[in-house]
C-alpha cells in the first residue's frame, strides 16, 4: 500500500511495516536507507504529501505574507522541528514552496496534475 510517512513511521521502525520506498523526490531523513520510487523504478514517480494553511480569496496580502512569516518561525523551532521530524514530516526552509506565492503555485501544479490523470482514467463523479 501506499501510505503517508507520518502515519507508519512508527509501525516502520517497530517492524510491523517494512517500507519499500518512499515516492518523494528525494530520500527521507527520517527513513534514509529507504531508496525512492525513482530510484528503483526509474518511472521518475514523485508524490509528496503536503500540509499548509489556506485563506480566503480575498484576504489582503499583508495578512497572507504575515501569517506565512509566523508560521514559518513556529515550523522552524528547534523543538517544533524534532517533533515533525519524529512524525516522518520535513520542513520546505528555503523552499519556493514554503512562500506564500510559491505554495499557491505548488497546489495548482497539483490540480493541473491530477485533473490530467483523471482525464486520462477516465474518472468520473457518480
Amino acid at each position: 500500500g501506499i501510505v503517508t510517512l507520518s502515519s507508519a513511521a512508527t509501525l516502520i521502525e517497530s517492524g510491523h511495516l517494512r517500507a519499500l520506498a518512499v515516492t518523494s523526490a528525494q530520500r527521507s531523513p527520517v527513513l534514509p536507507d529507504v531508496p525512492t520510487v525513482a530510484e528503483i523504478s526509474e518511472t521518475g514517480f514523485e508524490l509528496d504529501q503536503w500540509h499548509g494553511l489556506l485563506a480566503p480569496s480575498h484576504t489582503p496580502e499583508h495578512i497572507i505574507n504575515t501569517l506565512n512569516s509566523v508560521v514559518q518561525k513556529a515550523v522552524m523551532d528547534p523543538a517544533m522541528q524534532s517533533q515533525l521530524l519524529a512524525l516522518g514530516y520535513t520542513s520546505q526552509e528555503g523552499n519556493e514552496s514554503a512562500q506564500a506565492s510559491g505554495f499557491k503555485a505548488m497546489i495548482w501544479n497539483d490540480i493541473d496534475r491530477f485533473g490530467a490523470l483523471a482525464y486520462k482514467i477516465g474518472l468520473q463523479v457518480d
